[in-house]
């Protein structure tokens, strides 16, 4: 189409678009500036020849199938067509974001991987690099090397930098990454699909390895241990069924790696900067994914290479495991509800703040008193979080580790149970997801 032809969209496919059998009659008269504003412009000329261009116009029309869609599209404005065919584009297009600090060093070794994966993949689908302030040159050497990719600047607030990207962005998936994973060939396809076949689906995970070839992920459980909520790995080579399945399988959240529904992403609210500067706000979203209805898939198929803590761990060191601590806490004062398990929570958090004081080594004492400090922040969130769909016991029973196979997703749906008769929920089915 050019620059300032019409487009006449087609029904034939859903979402495509095709140029206009009549786009050379239909396309206005191409004039200079000079000769739109100056002397020597033939208005003349110009009214005798619309009247002969409308004329055609109406019978290349009249010689198509009657649509009212199709010859009403034909007549709207030029930007409003092109707007909707790169929306309708979009419909089917992912866009990969990188979030990088600091990492040109990861970038050499990955970023090739996942261009090309981008390259191969069946859908449109675009890099971007989002840069935290970088002081290594990550991002000249990106321009330099790789000038198809878009860098985006953002200031350091790790994860909590995509929520304004993805805001941007117009394609329905998003494949969230940090600068440390590699990608196989087809991934991207394989976890666009398997959302995109589930519409109640908001997340799917890869298989996941590490450098030495060991499994990293993404298929993980839940467990509620020690008065906090915290995520248990499962190998699905460790069982039959988990290894023959390719996808559908439930998982309860994912970090490195994780191609995202956008809308869902969006309406959730995107990652939480209550955990700045990171650690638990990947399973704060799919929590409240899980809570909402929305459903997490693991896709066996699809495989990445995970550096594990590249850029995270050389950053803080020993304080990762202050920073899990205290991010762990807030996640129970700002997502948990359930009265049982909350009372749970206060008899643990009183043994393990008496074994810290007795054991100088254990960093539980200072992380509490960190998180003591925030809490008005996580009981602020606290209220604004919607009705849920599943109770805190329910989840935590889907998402069990034990409770992960390959028959996990096709139980039936049933209805939400309430609490000794108590209705703290409102009167809805589990659309999205089941119980146990």
């Amino acid at each position: 189409m050019t620059g300032s032809g019409w487009r006449l969209y087609s029904r034939a496919e859903p979402g495509a678009c095709y140029p206009a059998v009549v786009d050379s009659c239909c396309r206005p008269l191409k004039l200079g500036r000079k000769r739109r504003l100056g002397a020597g412009f033939d208005r003349q000329q110009r009214a005798s020849q619309t009247p002969k261009r409308s004329r055609r116009c109406r019978a290349a029309v009249a010689d198509l199938p009657r649509d009212p869609a199709t010859e009403a599209l034909l007549f709207l404005p030029l930007w409003f067509q092109q707007r909707t065919a790169a929306m309708a584009e979009d419909l089917n297009a992912v866009r990969i974001l990188v979030l990088n600090y600091n990492g040109r060093r990861l970038l050499e070794r990955c970023l090739p991987s996942v261009v090309d994966c981008a390259g191969r993949s069946q859908r449109r689908c675009r890099v971007t690099v989002i840069d935290n302030d970088s002081t290594d040159g990550s991002t000249d050497w990106i321009r330099k090397n790789w000038p198809q990719v878009e860098v985006i600047k953002r200031r350091n607030d790790g994860l909590v930098s995509f929520n304004s990207v993805v805001r941007r962005c117009t394609e329905s998936w998003v494949m969230l990454l940090n600068n440390d994973v590699e990608l196989e060939p087809g991934s991207v396809d394989l976890l666009a699909d398997a959302i995109a076949a589930d519409h109640e689906c908001m997340f799917a995970a890869p298989f996941c390895l590490n450098a030495t070839g060991r499994y990293e992920g993404c298929l993980s459980g839940l467990r509620f241990r020690s008065g906090l909520v915290s995520t248990e790995l499962v190998d699905p080579r460790s069982d039959e069924h988990l290894s023959l399945a390719t996808s559908g399988l439930p998982t309860a959240s994912a970090g490195a790696v994780l191609m995202m529904r956008r809308d869902a992403f969006l309406s959730l609210g995107g990652f939480d900067d209550l955990y700045l500067p990171g650690r638990y706000e990947d399973l704060d979203l799919a929590w409240r994914g899980w809570r909402s209805g929305w459903r997490g898939l693991f896709v066996n198929a699809a495989r990445a290479v995970h550096f594990g803590s590249a850029t995270f761990g050389r950053h803080y060191g020993k304080a990762v495991t202050r920073l899990d601590l205290r991010n762990a806490l807030l996640f129970v004062w700002k997502n948990l509800i359930d009265p049982e398990l909350l009372l749970r929570h206060l008899a643990c958090v009183n043994l393990r703040l008496v074994r810290s004081v007795l054991r100088s080594d254990d960093p539980f004492a200072v992380a509490f008193s960190d998180a003591l400090r925030m809490a008005w922040a996580a009981t602020f969130r606290r209220r604004r979080l919607p009705a849920p769909c599943l109770t805190d016991k329910a989840l935590l029973r889907l998402l069990a580790p034990e409770s992960l196979s390959s028959s996990a997703g096709a139980k039936k749906l049933r209805p939400v149970p309430t609490l000794a008769g108590l209705d703290l929920f409102p009167p809805r089915y589990t659309r999205r997801a089941s119980w146990p």
